[in-house]
């Protein structure tokens, strides 16, 4: 059986689960979002009793977040270049036009938010479709969860 675990590798129950079902025989794929953990796409490196089993395979899903045009402009507005991460809320109380900015700001960043969860959503959809399990695990409801829920693959745990 061909078995998708969305979860960041570093978790020891997601490496509980992998060799359970690694030492049964079964195909498992480990699909966890860059920069997630301070380890970088090289999991073998960091989890080398991961990367002996047989037929577990690792992927690192890319949001490439920062290179979408949309974020680039919003970056590079001069409202967003004026806003100082320094201001002290006293600082900002006198001056009122910052609290406009802080808004704005603040909205942009829940925007850019959004965004990029539905760029994670994607992505990782895509992965699954080219892996094509017959079954996606998440292993938690928050974070993951949510995510490969958003990929619509059916059977999922």
């Amino acid at each position: 059986m061909k078995i998708c675990i969305v979860r960041h590798p570093k978790s020891i129950h997601a490496r509980r689960w992998i060799e359970y079902f690694a030492k049964r025989g079964h195909e498992i794929h480990v699909l966890y979002f860059e920069g997630d953990g301070s380890d970088g796409p090289e999991v073998d490196k960091y989890y080398p009793d991961i990367a002996r089993l047989e037929n577990v395979y690792i992927h690192c899903i890319k949001d490439n977040f920062s290179e979408l045009k949309i974020i680039k402009l919003v970056r590079n507005m001069p409202i967003v270049k004026t806003i100082k991460q320094s201001d002290t809320p006293t600082q900002t109380r006198k001056k009122s036009g910052n609290y406009i900015k802080k808004l704005i700001r603040y909205s942009l960043a829940g925007v850019a938010g959004l965004i990029s969860t539905f760029i994670k959503a994607r992505n990782l959809r895509k992965m699954v479709k080219k892996i094509n399990p017959d079954i996606m695990h998440a292993l938690s409801v928050n974070y993951y969860g949510c995510f490969a829920a958003l990929s619509g693959f059916h059977p999922f745990v």
